[in-house]
């Protein structure tokens, strides 16, 4: 799925920011519902726990790399 892609880099290049709910419709190409329903199917998260998750992780990360 090319547009799961798509919205994985969105969210890493983002991760300091908020993120864009908007945007992140346009790149699935499709409504907010659906698109929390496929990204549960292909993560086994939803997408607030995998945006938790991947922040917490990159804190870590600068944490031990400062």
């Amino acid at each position: 799925m090319n547009e799961f892609s798509a919205i994985i880099n969105y969210i890493e290049e983002h991760l300091e920011d908020n993120i864009d709910m908007k945007k992140i419709e346009q790149l699935a190409r499709v409504s907010e519902y659906n698109f929390q329903k496929i990204f549960s199917v292909l993560s086994g998260l939803t997408l607030g726990d995998y945006i938790r998750k991947r922040r917490l992780s990159k804190s870590l990360y600068d944490l031990r790399e400062t």
